[in-house]
C-alpha cells in the first residue's frame, strides 16, 4: 500500500510540473522570416527609370542626411544668377535632380527671396555657398546672395524656401555662412567678411537660429600660412565640429581658381577660439589628378562613417563647371591629440537623368 501511495503521489508531482510547464514556458513556433520591409518609396525608387548623365557639377557642395528616408541631398553654388536646386541620392555616388517646389523647379528661387531696402536689392543675385538644417520640422537653408548671409525655411528639402528679412549682415557684406551647435545648445554662425582679403569670423545666434548676436562678433583668423597666400589672401569656406572635447575647423585656402586651392585644418578649445592651425596645412590639395580641390563640408553618413564633401576644378585647363567629390576624413592620434586626416583616395559623384 505504501509503494502504491508513493507511485501516486510521484504521478502527481510529476502531473504538476506538466501544468506548470505549459502555462508558463508555452512552446511558441519559429516564425518564418518574410521579405524585409521597404526602408522609403523615395530612397527605393530614387534612381528608377535613370540613366547616367555626366558628373555632378556642384560648387561649394553641402550634403543634409536626411535619416528618415535614409537619402542624402546635396545642395551648391551652380545657377547663381537663379537660386539652389536640390539633388538626392540613395548611396552618396549617384545624384538625380529632384523637383524642387519654388520656381522653376529650384528649392530655392530669386522670386521668393529678394529683399529690398531703400531702393536697393541685396539678395538678387549670386546665389552662393547653401547649407540645410533641421529644427523642429522646419527646414532652414543659410546662404548668401549679393555678397550677404541670409537665411530662408521651408517645410521641405525641396522648398519653396521663403525668407524677406534683410539677413544677418545687412550693413556689411558677408559669405561663405556655416552653423555649429554645440553640446549645451548654443549655435554659432561662422562666415567670411571682406577685411582686406577673406577674412573668418564667428558670433554666438539667437534662440531660433535667425538672428546673431552681435555684440559676439569676434575674429577667427585670416591667411598667414604660404599655402594659403599663392593667389590673393583668402581663408574661406569655414566648417566646424567637436571631437573628444576639441573644436575643429575646416576652411580653404586661396582663391577658388587657384590650382593649389586647398583644404586646411584649425582647432581650439572653445567653439569661438582661440584658433590654431595645422603646420603642416593643407589636409586636403592637389589629390590625385585633381586641383583646385576646396570649400568643402564635413558630414557623418548613413552608416556613421565621416566624411567629406568638396568641389574640384573641370580640369587642369578649366575651372568651370566645378565638379563634386567626396572623400573619408578620420582621426590619427597624435602625441595624444587626435589629428583630422582626409583620405587622398575620392569618389566622384555622377548626374543621373529620368
Amino acid at each position: 500500500m505504501k509503494n502504491l501511495f508513493t507511485v501516486c503521489a510521484l504521478l502527481c508531482a510529476l502531473l504538476a510540473s506538466a501544468c506548470e510547464e505549459d502555462v508558463y514556458k508555452p512552446s511558441v513556433p519559429t516564425p518564418t522570416p518574410g521579405p524585409t520591409p521597404s526602408v522609403s518609396k523615395l530612397k527605393d525608387n530614387l534612381l528608377r527609370g535613370a540613366h547616367y548623365a555626366g558628373s555632378l557639377n556642384l560648387a561649394d557642395p553641402f550634403i543634409f542626411v536626411d535619416k528618415t528616408d535614409s537619402v542624402y541631398y546635396i545642395y551648391g553654388t551652380s545657377t547663381p544668377a537663379k537660386g539652389f536646386k536640390a539633388y538626392a541620392s540613395p548611396d552618396l555616388e549617384r545624384w538625380v535632380l529632384m523637383s524642387g517646389k519654388a520656381a522653376e523647379g529650384f528649392a530655392l528661387h530669386k522670386n521668393d527671396v529678394a529683399v529690398s531696402s531703400g531702393g536697393t536689392w541685396y539678395s538678387d543675385k549670386d546665389f552662393w555657398a547653401p547649407e540645410l538644417y533641421k529644427v523642429g520640422n522646419i527646414y532652414l537653408m543659410y546662404y548668401s546672395a549679393a555678397e550677404h548671409v541670409y537665411v530662408a525655411e521651408a517645410s521641405s528639402p525641396l522648398g519653396p524656401f521663403k525668407q524677406s528679412t534683410l539677413g544677418f549682415t545687412p550693413n556689411a557684406k558677408g559669405i561663405d555662412n556655416s552653423i555649429f551647435i554645440d553640446e549645451d545648445g548654443k549655435a554659432y554662425m561662422y562666415w567670411v567678411r571682406f577685411d582686406g582679403g577673406n577674412v573668418i569670423y564667428c558670433a554666438e545666434m539667437e534662440e531660433g537660429l535667425r538672428a546673431i548676436k552681435t555684440s559676439t562678433l569676434k575674429f577667427c583668423f585670416r591667411a598667414t600660412q604660404s599655402w594659403e597666400l599663392l593667389q590673393g589672401k583668402i581663408n574661406e569656406g569655414p566648417a566646424v565640429f567637436k571631437h573628444n572635447g576639441l573644436y575643429y575647423m575646416v576652411y580653404s585656402g586661396n582663391h577658388f581658381e587657384c590650382q593649389g586651392y586647398g583644404v586646411g585644418v584649425a582647432t581650439a578649445p572653445s567653439p569661438t577660439g582661440p584658433w590654431t592651425k595645422y603646420a603642416d596645412n593643407p589636409i586636403l590639395c592637389k589629390p590625385g589628378s585633381l586641383v583646385g580641390t576646396g570649400h568643402c563640408s564635413v558630414f557623418t553618413d548613413l552608416d556613421g562613417k565621416m566624411k567629406m564633401v568638396f568641389h574640384a576644378h573641370a580640369s587642369t585647363s578649366a575651372v568651370a563647371p566645378r565638379q563634386t567629390y567626396v572623400t573619408d576624413l578620420s582621426f590619427e592620434n597624435v602625441n595624444g591629440v587626435d589629428k583630422l586626416v582626409a583620405s587622398p583616395s575620392y569618389t566622384q559623384m555622377s548626374l543621373y537623368q529620368r
